[in-house]
């Protein structure tokens, strides 16, 4: 399993995003709730711009583990490209940072939060 990751990984930074998938679901195959395969699939799946389907991967991610940081803030990032309501945006963004107090500086820079950059909701929680 550990060789199909970095495989999948080695593929997800190449740019080749289809076989990324490819080896992520073999490692979902032998183990449906491997974490890191899980988010990683969702990952090259937003870069495909199938944003809603990895929305769907970290939402069950979440209902296993409800404090994964790096799960929650994805769905804080694939929230906001979805255009849902700003107000679930925070929660996941604010329950990142709680698990994962790194995440306020990733969300001050992420370009998937530029939309929200000048919000006060948005400057309250990146504010340290």
């Amino acid at each position: 399993m550990l060789n199909y990751l970095r495989i999948a990984d080695h593929c997800y930074e190449s740019g080749s995003y289809d076989s990324a998938i490819y080896y992520y679901d073999e490692i979902l195959r032998i183990d449906a709730t491997n974490g890191e395969a899980l988010l990683n699939k969702a990952r090259a799946l937003r870069r495909k711009g199938a944003i809603h389907a990895a929305y769907e991967i970290c939402r069950s991610v979440v209902s296993q583990s409800p404090n994964d940081p790096r799960a929650l803030y994805n769905l804080a990032c694939y929230s906001h490209l979805l255009q849902l309501p700003v107000e679930e945006v925070y929660k996941y963004l604010e329950k990142a940072i709680a698990a994962f107090p790194l995440y306020r500086e990733y969300a001050r820079k992420d370009p998937d939060f530029d939309k929200l950059r000048q919000c006060a909701g948005f400057i309250r929680i990146v504010q340290a």
